[in-house]
């Protein structure tokens, strides 16, 4: 993992390495694709490039926003502490059946 930041427009960017056999490629870039990303029950960080590992073939390089601390800056109110909550928890079971193709009933 490392900060880094993008050359098109400077934006602060972090830097996550995963095997190419993870599920989360696969997840994130369907949770990422334009269909989704704008949803507003999508609260998933976007990835904004994938690419080759130039060291090992067997991972690949996920660029993500560079994200602030979950305490910083602290909740000013408790509505902020509780939409936290109800963004957290708004993912449904039939959500999660959709994305994962699992029956969880």
């Amino acid at each position: 993992m490392l900060d880094a930041k993008r050359l098109v427009d400077d934006m602060p960017v972090f830097l996550k390495v995963v095997l190419n056999s993870s599920p989360e490629l696969e997840i994130g870039a369907y949770m990422s694709s334009p269909g989704l990303r704008n949803d507003s029950r999508n609260h998933c960080v976007p990835y904004l490039d994938v690419f080759p590992d130039p060291l090992s073939s067997a991972h690949s390089i996920i660029v993500l926003p560079l994200l602030h601390a979950i305490d910083q800056p602290l909740p000013e109110s408790i509505r902020e502490c509780v939409d936290f909550i109800e963004q957290t928890l708004e993912v449904s079971f039939r959500d999660v059946e959709q994305w994962v193709g699992v029956d969880l009933s």
